[in-house]
This record gives C-alpha cells, structure tokens and sequence, in this order.
C-alpha cells in the first residue's frame, strides 16, 4: 500500500511537467533510504547489545531509531552535493537556475533540481514510514517550501 502510494505521487509528478532530473532525485533518494533502513536492520540484528536496546523501544521510539541512518546519510549527500554550486547559483540564481540531470560545474555534476528532487523525495519516504502522525508539526513546514 505504501509503494503504490509512493507510485502514484511521482507519477503524478510527472504529469504535471515536473523535471525528469528532480524526480531522478526523488527516486534516488528513496532508494538510499530503503538500503539504509535495510543496513539499520542488518546491523541492529548483528550487534546483540544493540538489538536488546532497540527490543526494549516503544514502537514509535523503534521508527525514529531505524529513521536515523537514512536522515544521517540524507543530510550528508544533501550538503556534499550541494556546496559545490552554491556559490554559482548565489551569483545570479534567478537566471541560472539549471534543471538538467547532469551539469559541468559542482564536486558531482550532478545539477541542483537532483537535489531538490532528494529533498522532497526524502520527505516523503519520511512521511510514509513514520507518518504524519508522528512526524510533529515542523515536518509540515518543509514541503511548503516548495510549494
């Protein structure tokens, strides 16, 4: 349910002419969080110590565990593929805004609506784990953003 969910947004998305780079982000994105929650769970098993404490969390606890390695890795490939174009898009980002897949500046080449798309597909992934929910108030706050 939750991947026909999942589906059905970016297929959504790309109806309404959104970049086919921000949603390569997107789908990337979600793809990260699946293999880190994957690795989470690999690794809570493999420790014993660790599973005895993960064990012992209350359900929504357990969730915020398992979300911590995907957030971690998020933010770090958010700012190492960011800051390389920073400074161009400071310089004049009202007309170089630059929605291509692949670009010739930056420490990736990656272009900066990949990131976008990242972002928001992180956010969503979010959401259909821990749910809105749990998730608080300032989790709203981030999509509107974009909006």
């Amino acid at each position: 349910r939750k991947t026909k969910l999942i589906f059905q947004t970016f297929v959504l998305m790309s109806l309404n002419g959104i970049s086919y780079s921000f949603l390569a982000g997107a789908v990337t994105s979600m793809i990260g969080f699946v293999l880190s929650l994957k690795l989470t769970d690999l690794a809570t098993r493999h420790f014993t110590k660790l599973k005895e404490i993960v064990d012992e969390l209350d359900e929504k606890s357990k969730k915020y565990f398992y979300c911590i390695v995907p957030s971690t890795v998020h933010s770090f490939v958010q700012v190492y593929g960011t800051v390389g174009f920073l400074r161009r898009l400071y310089e004049n980002s009202v007309t170089t805004f630059d929605d291509r897949l692949i670009v010739d500046y930056g420490l990736t080449k990656f272009g900066p609506c990949f990131y976008n798309g990242i972002f928001v597909g992180y956010l969503l992934v979010d959401a259909v784990f821990l749910g809105f929910k749990n998730l608080g108030p300032m989790y709203t706050v981030h999509p509107c953003y974009y909006c």
